[in-house]
């Protein structure tokens, strides 16, 4: 369940839990810091611009397979925002090995035009 204990960033989907394993018959929530710095280091075609990256200190908590294009979201004053949608990242949940998320807001002018054309 999403709530707004969800802080700071929260991720869900119905994705594996374990890398390679089952996915989940329920929605699943994962509570996610920004970690700006981290991607640029570990993944060669990071692109700051246009991607971000957020994950668990320490691990633990992650997105993982068949979670890719789900939200990455935040709440404030009681209302939710999309800030990222679920791209990539190594294996799920590793200490170290943040995932790697589309950012909405470079993708924002895109998004708006094809709304436009509806």
């Amino acid at each position: 369940k999403v709530n707004k204990y969800s802080y700071p960033f929260c991720s869900a989907g119905w994705g594996t839990t374990t890398f390679q394993g089952q996915t989940s018959p329920v929605l699943k929530q994962a509570s996610l810091h920004i970690m700006p710095d981290r991607c640029g280091v570990i993944y060669r075609n990071y692109n700051n611009g246009k991607q971000m990256c957020a994950g668990a200190y320490g691990g633990g908590h992650d997105t993982c397979q068949g979670d890719s294009g789900g939200p990455l979201m935040y709440e404030s004053n009681g209302k939710w925002f999309l800030n990222g949608v679920v791209s990539y990242g190594h294996e799920c949940a590793r200490d170290g090995f943040p995932g790697v998320y589309a950012r909405v807001s470079y993708y924002l002018p895109w998004i708006r035009s094809k709304l436009s054309a509806v």
